[in-house]
């Protein structure tokens, strides 16, 4: 196509700027006469007009692999990163096979985004990568992982995501949870439960989180023994867990169910004897948290006084040396007058 010949095509889409298929025309055209910002313009207003065109979709992703590959020449790990940003947010399927291989791109900010793009594309075929990637110790996107897993929905990845619970990096574990939580499958309740019981304070965190977001009452004996976490995140999870399926619009049944499963517990430990049996699970919850909440204020008061207790022992120690310094200062003798002959 001729100079001319393009130039015509982008006065007859000027003057028809609610034609896709001219824009598209007009878009071919720039990318075959390697004006390619050009064509992206174009390629974006068919998008706008018809948000279904593949072509369109395809010819943006096409701008988008050009100039990750300009940065990349260029070194710039965050330039790549942008662009890979741009190509989550056009949600262009044929995309996942791209983004699956920057999964292992060297650059964190980039294996970052190429995970947030998978979430948001929702393409099944992506898991067993993220799987892959939530199980690497050298990786630092397990987050991003499981919240990708957890966007496109696919229940197969529970299986492979309980083995991470199990056995997988202290990252990769409570970022496991919060995907299995978001993924709501009942088959993760004791899974998350032992985590619960047996993880370090993130993914006790994790754990508490998602056992509230399973849904499930039955979590409510679990969550009911993390209420004396030391770690007060933990608490505050668990307390708010505890509430959302304590006071979620349950069936008549299924409420009575939780309610006797919690004072099953306490009578069992004998916790909160005092609100008698017929006293609700809130008000015992909200007990617990002002005792830990007093626990913490009182710590904190303590750790205070005994840093002003510190600076004011420094602070005599100094005064007391600066006291004996200046008295044997004032002892000592004045220094002898020198002596002067005359000569007759």
């Amino acid at each position: 196509m001729t100079e001319r010949e393009v130039l015509e095509l982008k006065l007859r889409a000027e003057r028809e700027p609610q034609n896709a298929a001219l824009q598209l025309e007009l878009a071919d055209a720039y990318e075959r006469a390697g004006l390619y910002e050009a064509a992206n313009q174009a390629y974006q207003r068919a998008l706008a007009l018809e948000p279904d065109s593949r072509a369109a979709s395809q010819g943006r992703l096409r701008h988008f692999r050009r100039a990750y590959g300009e940065a990349a020449t260029r070194g710039n790990g965050y330039e790549r990163a942008a662009v890979v940003h741009q190509v989550g947010d056009l949600g262009e399927p044929t995309a996942a096979i791209w983004l699956v291989e920057l999964l292992d791109d060297p650059e964190p900010v980039v294996c970052q985004k190429a995970a947030e793009a998978l979430g948001k594309i929702r393409n099944r075929a992506a898991v067993p990568a993220l799987i892959r990637l939530l199980r690497s110790d050298a990786a630092c996107a397990w987050w991003q992982a499981a919240e990708a897993i957890a966007a496109i929905g696919d229940r197969a990845a529970v299986a492979p995501l309980l083995r991470i619970l199990a056995d997988g990096s202290p990252n990769a574990r409570a970022a496991t949870a919060h995907a299995l939580g978001t993924l709501a499958d009942p088959a993760a309740l004791d899974a998350l439960a032992q985590a619960l019981a047996v993880g370090d304070a993130a993914l006790r965190r994790a754990a508490a989180a998602a056992l509230g977001d399973l849904g499930d009452p039955a979590a409510i004996p679990a969550l009911a023994t993390a209420l004396d976490d030391p770690d007060p995140e933990t608490r505050a999870a668990a307390a708010d867990s505890m509430g959302a399926l304590l006071g979620r619009p349950f069936r008549d049944s299924a409420l009575r169910t939780a309610e006797r499963a919690a004072r099953r517990w306490w009578d069992r430990t004998g916790r909160f004897r005092s609100w008698g049996r017929r006293a609700p699970a809130q008000a015992a919850i909200a007990a617990r948290a002002r005792r830990h909440e007093r626990d913490d204020r009182r710590a904190l008061l303590l750790g205070g006084i005994s840093v002003v207790l510190a600076l004011l022992g420094i602070a005599a120690v100094g005064l007391f040396l600066s006291i004996v310094l200046g008295i044997a200062a004032d002892r000592r003798p004045p220094p002898a007058a020198p002596t002067t002959t005359q000569t007759p």
